[in-house]
């Protein structure tokens, strides 16, 4: 059978290289034949079939004729053996011709019809997964698989890498076949660089064949190729962390000689490798470490910072197989930190006592090892008559001042590592104000019960008087509150502070609650009267309600005194006023001289000339009668109302019963139950308030046990603790450790205050 196919009967745009594989048959007076082309991507053939009758030359095509055809797939590296990539048609595996490289055989099951003439045949193949280059001659196909030399060069912009295959001699091609090329797997997030491998020899330059993520080909010949890529920087960013035992790492942008520190770089995932660290000044290197590390960070230390001050650069490189990673920060070392000073307690009492807590002020780390010195303001150093290193950042210093007085010294601190420091501490020195033969008098007063019983009958007695005069009309009321005022002023003063109105200093603090001056009084209590003080000067008035009390004020030329009292009424604060501008005015009669010069500093000379004055005007013996009677009076009440809250208790218990018997209804129990709680909290607040006032009364008087210092000591740590944590609750800066603290130390004081409501019950 002759048969010319010309361009009508063919479609060559569906071919490649114009190539048919024809299949023709003999039907009668037609002939009838089939044709396959392969159009990218290579992956399917496409048969046609048509026929032209043997007679007239008429053709036909797009016809459903079904029958055998041939497939031809064309690999983009060369020919090969079916078997050699996995060629599968329609998922059956395609037979090698021995010897026929290109070529093979496949049987898939029929029939396959097509109504337009076209039918479809999927053709799949591994050959993507194979790494290797291979070598080609007749029946004979060659593998190697070896291993490429990789540099790489890192910058913060970008990394490089050089892949270096050495296809020569023993690894190279062999002298025979053809069709020669090379597969490289390279790390999936890795990109060419150039479009073209380079021969290093030759200088020639093969185009990439295939470019796909993971993997380069091109067809090759024996030399040196060299492949250029480039790759991800897997350090995301670097922190710096200072360390110190006991404490957390502090991320910083700076340190000082002599600091361990640790360098961390976070990683884009996780990996495993070798960092390196590396630390430079001008360009030359001055410090390196390394590690190995596994994970998304790398940390690698640079303890016992030994370089000198100035800037630096660290440089971090981590290395894991065919993942690079650099970064680099600048950072500055100092000779020394700047530090600060914090007063966790001050104590005047027989000593001057400080505990002070020294720490940096870039990590907040605590110093060691430091120099602590004291100096008057006049620069004279105070010898401390012990000082004391705990080795935590915490210094104690205690010292004698010269004599009485308000002081003002600065505490300086230095060191090795550190910047000099100081703080300016102010405070008022005295010894125990009561001279020996008065406490003695006092003791002898409250200890005595047949002279408080006479007293108080006294009093009784013109209770009853006044009653009757209050029966008598409204002008013998107002005679009997301004006849009462005194007492009344008396019993309720609490506080006197006297300042220098030239200088603003105080001279001369009394409490009279405790009898004594207070450490905590000075550091604390008497700042917040001086500024309250301050308030009533620029505003004018001379009378002031506070959270803390009233304040009356008064003043004369060279000073101003402001009185601390609990509640009183306008007849009290009229009499103590009078009181007030008396005592200073006895005061500037005695010592006015020496109060125009003073400009601050010892107070010793002025001392018995306050008392002295005090002592006139208001009675001291009288007063301090009050204030024991104030006491008793207060811890009788306490015990009273502890009684009222155990029987509330008794009565809710009680409730409880009634209400499990069902003998109250939910309602009426809830209730009962809600007012009781109501009445408990009413009395409670009650008893806080009389423990508050009874934690600032002197206990020295009451206590006539062997364990007066004992109980003296602990009486005055848990008052100056309470008032310190207050101060922190009133500013919201109560932590919940510090509540919980608070409320123990309360509680501890209620109890201490009952152990003396027992002692004065036994000892009256």
């Amino acid at each position: 059978m002759n048969l010319s196919l010309n361009n009508a009967m063919l479609n060559a745009s569906n071919t490649v290289n114009n190539t048919f594989f024809v299949v023709l048959e003999s039907n009668g007076i037609w002939a009838e034949w089939f044709y396959v082309d392969d159009e990218e991507p290579y992956n399917d053939g496409e048969a046609y079939a048509g026929r032209i009758n043997l007679t007239d030359g008429s053709f036909e095509i797009g016809l459903s004729i079904p029958g055998d055809f041939l497939v031809n797939v064309f690999l983009s590296y060369g020919p090969a053996y079916p078997s050699e990539v996995g060629l599968k048609i329609e998922g059956a595996s395609v037979l090698d011709f021995p010897g026929k490289r290109g070529v093979g055989n496949c049987t898939i099951n029929g029939p396959f019809e097509s109504q337009d003439g076209i039918v479809h045949f999927d053709a799949s193949s591994s050959w993507n997964d194979i790494v290797y280059f291979n070598v080609s001659k007749a029946n004979s196909v060659f593998y190697r698989k070896i291993n490429a030399a990789t540099t790489y060069a890192v910058a913060i912009s970008e990394v490089k890498w050089n892949v270096t295959i050495d296809a020569t001699e023993d690894h190279g091609f062999p002298d025979i076949g053809s069709g020669m090329f090379i597969n490289v797997s390279i790390p999936a997030d890795w990109w060419n660089t150039t479009p073209s491998s380079l021969n290093n020899d030759t200088g020639e330059e093969r185009v990439y064949l295939v470019n796909a993520p993971g993997m380069l080909l091109f067809e090759a010949e024996n030399g040196t190729w060299i492949i250029q890529c480039g790759g991800p920087n897997v350090l995301s960013f670097l922190t710096i962390y200072s360390l110190c035992e006991g404490f957390s790492p502090v991320s910083v942008s700076g340190a000082v000689v002599g600091d361990n520190l640790t360098v961390r770089g976070a990683l884009t995932a996780t990996l495993s490798g070798k960092a390196n660290l590396t630390i430079l000044k001008d360009g030359g290197k001055v410090f390196e470490n390394q590690t190995v590390f596994g994970g998304g960070t790398v940390d690698v230390g640079w303890f016992n910072v030994s370089v000198e001050s100035g800037s630096y650069v660290v440089r971090l490189l981590v290395e894991c197989g065919l993942e690079v990673g650099l970064i680099e920060r600048s950072f500055s070392v100092s000779d020394r930190a700047p530090c600060s000073i914090r007063i966790d307690r001050l104590e005047s009492t027989d000593r001057v006592r400080i505990l002070l807590y020294v720490s940096r002020n870039d990590t907040g780390f605590p110093v060691t090892n430091a120099t602590v010195k004291l100096f008057y303001i006049n620069g004279s150093e105070i010898v401390p008559d012990r000082t004391e290193d705990y080795g935590n950042g915490s210094y104690f210093v205690e010292f004698t001042p010269p004599g009485e007085g308000f002081y003002k010294f600065k505490i300086v601190v230095s060191g090795s590592r550190i910047e000099t420091t100081s703080v300016t501490v102010e405070l008022a020195y005295s010894p125990p104000p009561l001279p020996l033969g008065l406490v003695v008098g006092v003791l002898s007063l409250i200890v005595q019960s047949a002279q408080s019983a006479q007293f108080s009958r006294v009093l009784a007695f013109l209770g009853v008087s006044v009653a009757a005069v209050v029966a008598g009309g409204v002008v013998g009321g107002r005679y009997y509150r301004r006849w009462r005022a005194p007492v009344r002023a008396m019993g309720a003063v609490e506080n006197v502070l006297v300042t220098h109105r030239e200088t603003g200093l105080p001279l001369w603090n009394f409490d009279v609650l405790s009898l004594d001056v207070d450490a905590t009084l000075v550091s604390g209590f008497v700042s917040a009267v001086r500024n309250f003080a301050e308030e009533m000067r620029l505003g004018g008035f001379n009378v002031l309600e506070t959270r803390i009390g009233t304040f009356v004020r008064a003043e004369s030329e060279l000073l101003e005194v402001v009185c601390v009292t609990g509640k009183v009424g306008r007849l009290e604060v009229e009499w103590l006023r009078g009181r007030l501008a008396e005592f200073l005015r006895l005061v500037e009669a005695e010592a006015g001289s020496a109060l125009r010069k003073w400009e601050g500093g010892d107070v010793s000379e002025f001392r018995d000339v306050f008392r002295r004055a005090f002592s006139s005007v208001f009675n001291y013996p009288r007063l301090v009668r009050l204030h024991e009677a104030r006491m008793r009076g207060l811890i009788k009440e306490r015990g009273r109302l502890t009684g009222a809250i155990a029987s509330l208790e008794k009565e809710a218990r009680k409730a409880g019963e009634l209400f499990e018997r069902r003998a109250l209804s939910v309602e009426e129990y809830e209730r009962r139950v809600s007012e009781l709680s109501r009445e408990k909290e009413a009395l409670e607040q009650k008893i806080a308030s009389i423990d508050d006032t009874l934690s600032r009364m002197r206990v020295r008087e009451l206590i006539v046990t062997g364990k007066v210092e004992e109980v003296r000591a602990r009486f005055n740590e848990i008052r100056a603790e309470i008032d310190e944590l207050r101060k922190k609750e009133e500013k919201g800066e109560l932590t919940d450790r510090e509540r919980k603290r608070l409320r123990s130390l309360e509680k501890e004081l209620r109890k201490l205050i009952d152990e003396l409501g027992k002692i004065e019950a036994g000892g009256m």
